[in-house]
């Protein structure tokens, strides 16, 4: 059975990045087995690090969780969560079944509104990736002026000095 499920732009911006050749078979291919996809325990591995959880000081690095200070979780958390606020965006269950990859029955099919709220959460999307790089614009400037002040403060004291 093929789910054919539109993606984002976003989605296809990170998946055009990930392909590094045109003859690569996955999006997200190993990196210790050229030509197989990415082991399914990739993603709890880096979440988690390598460290040893019975002898810490035998930890080789620290997940991702560690280096941004993230309260444990696992990957399938992930999926529960975009379920959830799926449906708490108006969702049926037969779409967010659909993105889960879980059967469908023929009553969910049925059901209407998905088409509209899916704008709706596009239209959203879009706003705040405009949001995003306009306040990176303004970090950018702030970023600058602040250094072009630093640096006419550090003259003014060589000068002065």
């Amino acid at each position: 059975m093929i789910i054919e499920q539109p993606l984002s732009c976003r989605s296809v911006e990170i998946i055009s990045e990930a392909m590094a050749s045109d003859d690569q078979q996955f999006v997200f291919e190993s990196p210790v087995y050229p030509g197989q996809p990415i082991h399914r325990t990739a993603l709890a591995t880096a979440l988690r690090g390598t460290k040893h959880e019975k002898h810490p000081e035998n930890s080789k690095t620290p997940g991702l969780r560690e280096l941004l200070g993230l309260k444990p979780f696992r990957p399938h958390d992930l999926r529960r969560t975009a379920a959830t606020l799926a449906g708490e965006l108006g969702f049926s269950e037969a779409a967010i079944a659909k993105c889960l990859d879980h059967a469908v029955t023929k009553d969910d099919e049925n059901q209407s509104g998905d088409d509209h709220r899916l704008q709706s959460v596009e239209a959203h999307a879009a706003e705040a990736r405009g949001a995003r790089r306009r306040r990176g614009r303004v970090a950018t400037d702030h970023r600058q002026a602040s250094r072009h002040r630093h640096r006419t403060a550090a003259g003014r004291l060589t000068l002065d000095g």
